[in-house]
């Protein structure tokens, strides 16, 4: 399938800045939930397509755990659209797998965190999942190398 490319605006508008908000005791189950995911060597394979969305998870765990530790109330958390776009695609993706299901607890509070985080995407992402995502692809491969050339990837899992 061919994409069209993306546009100087398509670029500027991914690389704009979103503010997830979290209340913040979905916050405190999703940090250490998203760490034990992280630190699963055996969930290398099941979980993580690329090392783009173990990278995006990573930090959105780190900076709500940063946020907790220095702020009252609930934690607000910026990043890029493109790794919203990251953070989407994975979401929809453990959705449709199920991939999850054996990692979430019964009483169903990762769920539904995971949960609020699809709905939070579906309303600050509407242009770029409506249109833009046919995009996507291309300039994804694009982020990819920019987060492969920062020096971050699993094999440098040195954060923990």
């Amino acid at each position: 399938m061919k994409y069209d490319e993306l546009t100087a605006d398509d670029i500027r508008r991914l690389n704009e800045f979103v503010h997830l908000c979290l209340p913040r005791d979905e916050a405190m189950v999703i940090c250490p939930w998203l760490r034990r995911l992280e630190e699963s060597e055996a969930l290398v394979r099941a979980l993580w397509h690329d090392d783009s969305e173990w990278i995006v998870l990573r930090d959105v765990r780190a900076g709500l755990e940063r946020v907790i530790a220095e702020q009252e109330g609930d934690p607000r958390l910026g990043m890029t659209r493109a790794r919203a776009l990251i953070l989407g695609d994975w979401l929809w993706r453990m959705d449709q797998s199920k991939a999850l299901v054996p990692f979430l607890s019964e009483d169903g509070s990762e769920q539904n965190v995971l949960w609020t985080l699809e709905v939070w995407l579906e309303h600050e992402m509407v242009f770029e999942i409506g249109g833009a995502v046919q995009q996507w692809r291309p300039f994804r491969s694009g982020v990819l190398a920019g987060l492969r050339g920062s020096g971050q990837s699993r094999s440098s899992r040195s954060d923990h």
